[in-house]
């Protein structure tokens, strides 16, 4: 394969202040004015669908880089936002940022997300967010420290996954079945099945709780369900905490690695669907979800938990779509009755198809020419009445060398359905050259 670096210049202004972008205007006025430095990737292949969507996923990215402060950052510093609608980062973004590329691109500010979601409780630090997939910042960070070799940081997220395990083991872990509660990846209610659909109108898993007093899980916040993403992510972070422990020279506690077999023993018995040849969703009190949760299987495979009669299984077995992912009515439950989706967060019907694992930035299939050429990002206050101006958004203005491009809200999000390839089938059936003839 053939690749071609380009030197993208860019000019880039945010506009913030006040309250909506998580630091007050007084933060800005008597602090000093943020900047950071990001290495802009560029990709040029003979596929001009690729093109586009490469140009289209970067300038996502940095459209939702704003100052921002809460957790462990003491000051606004750049963060990644959730999105153009949200005015914080998110966890489980964060780290699936950090992972797919942004450590790389721009490490500070991925470095800056990642310790703005964390908490103090209790006189420890822990993983903040929404509580079922938190622990998804572990593999996150870990692909930070792989890309960066910041062991100041790796030091501290060996504290923070050990906190957060013992946590959630105390809150969420369910020695019956070995495995943790929570939901999969998605925050909506439309994901799940219908057991979980009454949330008293609210779109919001999280609500769900609440209005089924009689049905919640004990301890913990309540959840029943035990899906197959979030159970990946515990294993993944008992490993990991046993890399960083090494890495560091560290007291390796010997109950990482035992939990982790016994967890991924669990998942295995449990999760895995043999009469189907591939993972079901979730499992819990009101039965198993026999639907196919492509984030947990890409997990499943990545993480080793599956073996390999177990890997090749999925592969031929895994429901996939010419083109973008279908919702559950493939599944024929088109005729379930599911709360109202609140488009705030674009909670579709579980996307269960055509995943088998990320599309990385650095992935083997795909070798991308990034530019080292550093980019000044300055991040100043500007008057309050342009900030009025664009709604409360912010407002990145690029001014880019050969590179024209108009900003679509919500158009692609850095890590949802996008960013995942069935690779083995799509490369194995396209001629996918790189050329200087972009």
């Amino acid at each position: 394969m053939k690749y071609v670096h380009y030197a993208v210049v860019v000019f880039a202004w945010l506009g913030c202040g006040g309250p909506a972008w998580g630091v007050s205007p007084v933060d800005l006025e008597n602090g000093d004015d943020v900047a950071t430095k990001i290495a802009i990737p560029t990709l040029c292949t003979d596929n001009g669908t690729v093109n586009a969507a490469f140009r289209i996923a970067v300038g996502d990215l940095m459209g939702n880089v704003s100052p921002f402060k809460d957790g462990l950052l003491e000051k606004p510093a750049p963060v990644i936002l959730a999105g153009l609608d949200y005015n914080t980062p998110w966890t489980r973004d964060a780290s699936i940022n950090a992972w797919n590329g942004a450590s790389l691109i721009m490490p500070d500010v991925a470095r800056n997300t990642l310790l703005s979601v964390l908490v103090r409780s209790g006189g420890k630090v822990r993983i903040g967010g929404q509580y079922w997939d938190a622990i998804v910042w572990t593999t996150g960070a870990w692909q930070h420290y792989l890309y960066t070799g910041d062991r100041e940081f790796v030091a501290l997220a060996l504290e923070v996954t050990r906190n957060s395990l013992d946590y959630f083991e105390q809150t969420e872990f369910d020695a019956a079945d070995n495995l943790f509660r929570g939901p999969g990846w998605s925050d909506g209610v439309a994901a799940y099945p219908d057991e979980y659909a009454d949330a008293g109108g609210s779109s919001g898993i999280v609500d769900w709780p609440k209005h089924n007093p009689s049905k919640v899980s004990k301890p913990g916040y309540g959840i029943p369900m035990k899906a197959l993403s979030t159970n990946c992510l515990y294993y993944n972070a008992y490993v990991i905490a046993e890399k960083m422990a090494v890495e560091l020279k560290a007291p390796v506690d010997p109950q990482w690695k035992t939990k982790a077999a016994k967890l991924k023993d669990a998942i295995n018995a449990h999760l895995w669907n043999g009469e189907k040849g591939n993972y079901r969703f979730l499992v819990g009190p009101f039965g198993k979800c026999d639907l196919q949760e492509g984030l947990g299987s890409s997990y499943a495979l990545l993480f080793g938990i599956a073996d390999a009669k177990r890997s090749e299984a999925v592969f031929v077995n895994q429901h996939v779509t010419p083109a973008a992912p279908l919702r559950a009515d493939a599944f024929e439950i088109a005729d379930q009755q599911h709360a109202k989706v609140d488009a705030r967060r674009n909670r579709r019907a579980a996307d269960v198809v055509m995943v088998i694992r990320p599309a990385d930035l650095l992935d083997r299939a795909v070798e991308v020419g990034f530019s080292q050429q550093p980019i000044e990002l300055a991040i100043k206050h500007v008057p309050f009445r342009l900030r009025q101006a664009g709604g409360g958004h912010p407002h990145l203005l690029l001014f880019v060398a050969s590179l024209s491009q108009r900003h679509r809200r919500c158009l692609l999000r850095f890590y949802d359905g996008p960013t995942i390839f069935l690779f083995r089938n799509f490369f194995n059936s396209r001629s996918l050259t790189f050329s200087t003839g972009c």
